[in-house]
């Protein structure tokens, strides 16, 4: 049996509201790369805390966030969803965390936008937290400019010691099983997010 990591998976503001204007392929990769980091997540229970600014008590998780989420999460027990009107979230990250419980010690973020609400979010948590590692999963994220996403500069800005960038998407460390089930995990969910939500993202 693994161990629970001292992590907490942070998605942020993955709604049709914020993905609308996303180009299709863009969007695609994105769901994939989400629901590689949920069910790797999910594998290790690692508690998940979506945030959006929507109030998610309005309607809860099914009119706020998109249904590839919901299915992913569902009978997930180490979830939680809040809201916040500021694009700097790591108050209400700590604020949470505390209260739930959950760990402190690694936050993986990942959703819209790179270039708002994660880098704003990244910095500050890292700031306030300079014992945890605040790891930005490039390839699960989206800015509302990709294309500002391949220079170097753009990625200068998440300048904090204890703010790391993963390329590529994430197996923690944590899940390397003996019949290597994680690495599973992108092919299904691309193949299952071209399946039933490929209407969803068409222009």
């Amino acid at each position: 049996m693994h161990k629970t990591p001292d992590t907490t998976l942070v998605v942020m503001n993955m709604t049709p509201a914020h993905t609308v204007f996303i180009f299709p392929p863009t969007k695609l990769n994105l769901f994939d790369a989400i629901t590689f980091q949920l069910q790797s997540a999910i594998l290790q229970r690692i508690p998940i805390l979506l945030i959006n600014d929507h109030d998610w008590s309005v309607s809860a998780e099914l009119n706020c966030v998109h249904e590839f989420i919901v299915a992913t999460l569902a009978g997930y027990q180490h979830k939680h969803f809040a809201y916040t009107q500021n694009s700097d979230r790591s108050a209400t990250v700590i604020d949470i965390c505390k209260a739930l419980g959950f760990p402190r010690k690694r936050f993986p973020l990942c959703g819209t936008y790179t270039n708002l609400a994660i880098r704003d979010t990244a910095v500050s948590l890292a700031q306030a937290l300079p014992d945890s590692i605040v790891d930005v999963q490039r390839t699960a994220c989206t800015s509302t400019n990709p294309h500002e996403e391949f220079s170097d500069s753009f990625w200068n800005r998440f300048s904090a010691p204890n703010v790391v960038i993963t390329p590529q998407p994430e197996i923690y460390p944590w899940s390397a099983s003996e019949d290597n089930q994680p690495l599973r995990f992108v092919a299904k969910a691309r193949d299952h997010n071209r399946r039933n939500y490929g209407d969803q993202i068409s222009l």
